[in-house]
């Protein structure tokens, strides 16, 4: 993505980017990583918690501060990711002028870069798969393999959806993928009640994501959404951010 706005980013937004994040979330290092390696400002914002104390007890945001992020108390009392852009937003102006990463990434700005990007890597998937099962944190990832799904001509017997935590993307997915006509796609959505800050720990052969990918993978198994035991199934590991947290 920010090679497709690199211009307008040192031009339009004074070198700057930045973003508002949960102190548990990989975001900001990501974002912190890619902005130390084209030589941007990058600004991380926080909340429900004090600057000193989130570099020290919370990993992503000591990474993020060690490569050279400034973190920026956003909210004393609330880390809700509406009132901490809302926050941000306010502290862009004219004469301080920051590209925002918004959560779940620009995808209406960027869609080549995200959507298209995601949507390829369908093609890696195995012929012999009929059960094509993908974790869900914002969303912006299942949409872009649907969108692939269709666009590369994939047939699954089954598309499945896990959202372990959070409220309801499925508007959002649908929105990416406005587009496409509806009946040339369908899938299936389940969301589960797991906590997000609680992390659960799986291995399955390789380690999964303990925030998203673990929980899904359970929920999979727990609620029997999936016979692993007679369906061919292809779980799709968006990322593992362990080594973030």
């Amino acid at each position: 993505m920010f090679l497709e706005k690199e211009n307008e980013i040192r031009t339009q937004y004074n070198n700057t980017v930045a973003t508002a994040t949960s102190v548990h979330s990989p975001q900001g290092v990501l974002l912190s990583r890619v902005a130390k390696e084209f030589g941007f400002r990058s600004i991380v914002g926080i909340g429900n918690t004090t600057v000193e104390s989130a570099i020290q007890l919370h990993k992503p945001i000591k990474m993020s501060h060690e490569l050279g992020s400034e973190i920026v108390l956003l909210c004393k009392n609330q880390a809700f990711n509406s009132v901490l852009y809302s926050r941000l937003n306010k502290m862009n102006s004219i004469n301080n002028p920051m590209f925002i990463l918004m959560f779940g990434i620009n995808f209406k700005q960027c869609r080549s870069s995200i959507i298209d990007v995601i949507s390829y890597q369908v093609n890696n998937i195995p012929e012999d798969i009929d059960t094509l099962v993908v974790s869900l944190g914002s969303g912006i990832s299942f949409a872009a393999i649907v969108a692939g799904i269709v666009k590369y001509g994939r047939e699954f017997r089954r598309v499945v959806a896990i959202q372990p935590f959070g409220y309801d993307r499925s508007k959002m997915i649908k929105e990416i993928l406005c587009n496409i006509p509806q009946f040339l796609y369908k899938f299936e959505y389940h969301k589960g009640s797991y906590v997000y800050s609680k992390k659960l720990e799986m291995d399955v052969g390789f380690e999964l994501d303990n925030i998203y990918e673990s929980k899904a993978y359970d929920m999979m198994v727990r609620e029997k959404i999936v016979d692993i035991a007679k369906e061919k199934v292809c779980f799709w590991v968006v990322g593992n951010n362990n080594i973030t947290r």
